[in-house]
């Protein structure tokens, strides 16, 4: 497999063999992070809407523009897939992990105001989404990131789950 580690290049490259994987992430585990995120979520069982708050803190000032993407994501999701080699190829009751189910805001997020991306400001965002009914809201989450729009490079990432109350 190959994937990305946030976003970053390393060796002129932001895709990242599985064997570089480990290598790669302790390079940059020890920087010092540019904010921090929290997210507290509740479900109203009468409304179907999950309310969602995102706390931030920016430790650093971050001259750049970047966005705020909030996701709702489904895990254990049994049905059908293609396993190409396997015997039989078609499997019934895949488990699929951390199914990308809906963008709770636009595809490329929300635009974060410059003003609150400066050494010591907080901020709280504030969603509500209504999730389908056919989703298993106790293998649900919220997961919310936040991305410098020039290089996509990913700063900060939460996650919550979205049947919290």
């Amino acid at each position: 497999p190959i994937g990305l580690i946030n976003r970053l290049e390393f060796n002129g490259s932001r895709q990242v063999t599985h064997t570089s994987w480990e290598e790669k992430i302790l390079a940059i585990q020890d920087e010092e992070a540019d904010l921090s995120m929290e997210i507290e979520s509740s479900y109203d069982e009468n409304s179907n809407e999950v309310s969602i708050n995102i706390n931030t803190t920016f430790f650093n000032d971050l001259p750049e523009d970047y966005n705020l993407i909030v996701s709702f994501i489904e895990d254990s999701v049994i049905d059908w897939q293609k396993w190409y080699g396997n015997t039989p190829e078609d499997v019934e009751n895949y488990v699929h992990r951390h199914v990308l189910r809906d963008n709770i805001n636009d595809l490329w997020g929300d635009p974060i105001d410059p003003t609150l991306t400066t050494t010591g400001t907080e901020h709280t965002f504030q969603y509500s989404y209504a999730p389908n009914t056919d989703w298993n809201l106790k293998k649900s989450y919220i997961v919310a990131y936040v991305y410098n729009t020039s290089t996509n490079e990913v700063l900060q990432v939460a996650e919550a789950h979205a049947d919290e109350h």
